[in-house]
């Protein structure tokens, strides 16, 4: 008589099955977490060249025109992302990508780059201008001034740019960071201080943080409030 085998079909059982289920789950919850991490320090690093990039961008200008750092302004129009623009080319450098409040300048007045998004704003070094408008011509009433490299004598503790915050009017933003305002200055009022990181970034929780390009080609991330930077704004020892 011919041998008969007898084939058993294996199969989970419904307990393997939610065994199996559960810790896949498990492994998801625990993975996600890390992977908003890194993604958070991936934009957080982009953001940080970017500003680097324009670290780079203002030195170059400044070897093209005796030493000056790019004006902020000249009047109402046109302003520094203008006379950047040739060394940047890109837009995509002036965005941080953790930079929730995009949007175009609706300043009709200004030139087209001059409208153009961005998430950060440079040194107004108006402490400067204000203790010696003489010796480069500036006229701080009127903006048009140019800040000159060799005047800054700590350019590792200098701001050179900053991110800046949204004043909510019409996507309009500052272009230049003003520590002599009248109130609370700039770097109180319109510094987002706590892009990267924080409550009110798109990162985790944590006291949040911010970028900064030095005025000797340097970036730096710094942690708000734990550190305040305030005095590296200013150029001058009375502000600083």
């Amino acid at each position: 008589m011919p041998n008969h085998r007898r084939f058993c079909h294996s199969a989970f059982s419904l307990i393997e099955l939610l065994v199996v289920i559960s810790i896949i789950a498990l492994l998801i919850g625990l993975l996600l977490p890390a992977l908003g991490a890194a993604r958070a320090t991936a934009r957080n690093i982009q953001c940080a060249a970017n500003l680097r990039t324009m670290g780079l961008v203002s030195h170059l200008y400044a070897d093209d025109f005796k030493g000056f750092f790019p004006v902020r302004a000249i009047g109402s129009d046109p302003r520094w992302p203008s006379f950047t623009e040739r060394y940047y080319n890109a837009d995509d450098v002036l965005i941080c990508p953790d930079d929730p409040d995009l949007a175009i300048h609706t300043d009709a007045t200004l030139d087209d780059q001059s409208r153009v998004e961005r998430s950060y704003f440079i040194n107004g070094f108006n402490d400067f201008f204000a203790a010696d408008q003489t010796e480069f011509g500036a006229n701080i009433s009127g903006q048009e001034v140019a800040m000159p490299r060799r005047a800054i004598e700590q350019p590792s503790k200098t701001f050179l740019f900053g991110e800046v915050r949204d004043n909510n009017q019409n996507g309009a933003r500052h272009f230049y960071c003003d520590i002599l305002q009248p109130g609370a200055p700039d770097a109180f009022t319109q510094v987002a201080h706590v892009r990267h990181f924080g409550p009110n970034s798109r990162g985790g929780g944590g006291t949040g943080s911010a970028n900064y390009a030095r005025a000797d080609g340097s970036t730096a991330s710094i942690r708000y409030p734990a550190h305040a930077p305030v005095n590296e704004w200013a150029v001058t020892d009375a502000w600083r």
